[in-house]
């Protein structure tokens, strides 16, 4: 998991208004969890826990933030790729994205997985 003080830099690093990043900063430490755990008919409630690392999970912000903060490590690999090895990888996202009707939400595992003869699922392919 990415931790937030990494991803607030990048965002600095790709010139985002100051403000935005400040604004970002506040929410990330509201971040919090808990765990609920029911057991026959008794539900315990664990304490607070901070998101130190990572996006809360379900947040709107999640699938733009996270691209984000992978941009400076996708462009060191997208650079040392050679022209057609570019071609092929913007051919399979293209083809992912149509095939899976992405409309920037998160793929959830019903999507990414189909169902075989034998009534299993494997991993769908996207060439």
């Amino acid at each position: 998991m990415v931790r937030h003080d990494w991803m607030l830099r990048v965002y600095q690093w790709m010139g985002v208004p100051e403000k935005v990043v400040n604004v970002l900063s506040h929410l990330m430490k509201g971040w919090k969890t808990r765990l609920e755990v029911t057991d026959k008919g008794e539900t315990k409630i664990g304490r607070w826990i901070k998101i130190r690392k990572g996006f809360l999970q379900g947040d709107s912000y999640f699938p733009v933030g996270f691209c984000l903060t992978e941009m400076p490590v996708t462009r060191n690999n997208v650079c040392n790729l050679r022209k057609g090895d570019l071609e092929e990888l913007d051919k399979f996202v293209k083809t992912a994205f149509r095939k899976q009707g992405f409309h920037g939400k998160q793929a959830s595992d019903e999507r990414l997985y189909e169902k075989r003869d034998d009534g299993g699922r494997e991993l769908k392919s996207f060439k």
